[in-house]
């Protein structure tokens, strides 16, 4: 995957769409209706975090180059330097897949 030249704001992050398997890399089967209800993808970049009330930001629990799954139908899909990814809210992962 070529370069992006996007910037993630706040705590959203871009993630690179990756074909779906019936087995994750660490071993784990993912049922049929698992598959059909989540998608899995490469986190491509972050923005800083979360803002908080006091003026902190809280720091990202995902970064570069995390496997995360989300909920299909989540976020903003577009194409980037000819990529499909969607853009997400931290909030919106479901987990991140080791």
């Amino acid at each position: 995957m070529s370069e992006i030249n996007f910037e993630a704001l706040e705590d959203r992050v871009v993630i690179k769409i990756v074909e779906e398997e019936k087995t994750t890399i660490s071993g784990i089967i993912l049922s049929k209706d698992i598959k059909n209800n989540t998608i899995q993808g490469t986190v491509v970049k972050t923005g800083p975090g979360k803002p908080l009330e006091n003026g902190d930001t809280r720091p990202m629990s995902v970064h570069e180059g995390d496997t995360v799954m989300i909920m299909k139908n989540t976020g903003i899909n577009l194409t980037l330097n000819e990529d499909n990814v969607v853009i997400v809210r931290e909030s919106e992962i479901l987990g991140i897949i080791e």
